[in-house]
This record gives structure tokens, C-alpha cells and sequence, in this order.
């Protein structure tokens, strides 16, 4: 598992440093666009998850959202919105088998995932550690923040807590 990670983000940093957009003074590969208020960025190129990824900083809610997209720029349900100052990654997976999606809280300073909600915000943390998929979704959810906090950083040359200075 360790060396999945290794490998992931030694790919990440291989991957963003090929990535699209110029680069400014701090060498970073990708630039953030202001757009009514917020800062954007588009990739379809460089994203450590499968697609690519719409990326909006809020400065006013101190959040950075991470919309996964198809590799085309078409946003689909999915996201992992970092809510910086409560160091909590809100992440929205579709299960497409049960046809329904799933609310993770993940606390990306302690690596811990906190609490898993339903559809219908009804706690279902207990229910999944019971049925043996609580371990799993944790690795997945902590593999990927921990993926996307550092390409944030390599992409854009700044934290997630710079970026919503």
C-alpha cells in the first residue's frame, strides 16, 4: 500500500511537471484564473485522478473545490471540496452499483476519515465500519487527498492555505 502511494505521487510530480498552462515565477505548470470572484482552473491534462479535475478557490469561504470532470472538461457528480480552515476534505463519491452517493468527511491534518453520511445526511459511519468498508474507503479517500493536496502545491505553487489568503 506504501508503495502505492510512493508511486502515485512521484507520478503526480512526473505528470504535473509535463502539465498544461505556462508558467509564471514560481515554475509552477498551471495558472488560476480569476472568474466572477473566484479563482479557476480547468485541467484535463495533469489531474492525479482518473478525468481531470475543475478547480475553484473561494477566498470568501476559505474553500478549495476539486470537481472531477471527464478528460473532456464535462463535470460530473464527484468532488473533494477542502474547507481550509477546519482542515476537512468533503468528498462526494457516486456509487454507481447502488445508484446513490456518499458524503465523506475526511480530516486531512489527522488522516482520518470522520464520518460518512448518505444521501439523506443519515450517519452511516457505524453501518460501514460493521459491514467491513469502512478501512477501504478510508485508504481510497486518504490516498486521493493526499494525491491532490500535492498537486495542488506542484500545479499552482502554493499550499491550499496560501491559495485562500
Amino acid at each position: 500500500m506504501k508503495k502505492l502511494v510512493v508511486l502515485m505521487l512521484v507520478l503526480v510530480f512526473a505528470v504535473v511537471s509535463f502539465g498544461c498552462g505556462t508558467s509564471s515565477a514560481n515554475d509552477s505548470a498551471l495558472d488560476l484564473v480569476e472568474e466572477e470572484g473566484l479563482l479557476t482552473c480547468l485541467d484535463t491534462e495533469t489531474s492525479p485522478l482518473d478525468g481531470g479535475l475543475l478547480i475553484t478557490v473561494n477566498k470568501e469561504t476559505k474553500t478549495v473545490n476539486m470537481q472531477i470532470t471527464s478528460k473532456e472538461g464535462e463535470p460530473t457528480v464527484e468532488f473533494y471540496k477542502f474547507s481550509v480552515a477546519e482542515k476537512i476534505c468533503h468528498r462526494y463519491k457516486y456509487v454507481a452499483m447502488m445508484g446513490t452517493g456518499f458524503n465523506y468527511m475526511y480530516d486531512y491534518e489527522n488522516s482520518e476519515l470522520v464520518q460518512i453520511l448518505d444521501m439523506n445526511d443519515e450517519d452511516k459511519t457505524e453501518s460501514t465500519k460493521e459491514s467491513g468498508r469502512f478501512d477501504g474507503a478510508q485508504t481510497e479517500t486518504k490516498e486521493n487527498v493526499d494525491a491532490l493536496i500535492a498537486y495542488f502545491d506542484a500545479s499552482f505553487g502554493m499550499t491550499l492555505e496560501e491559495a485562500v489568503k
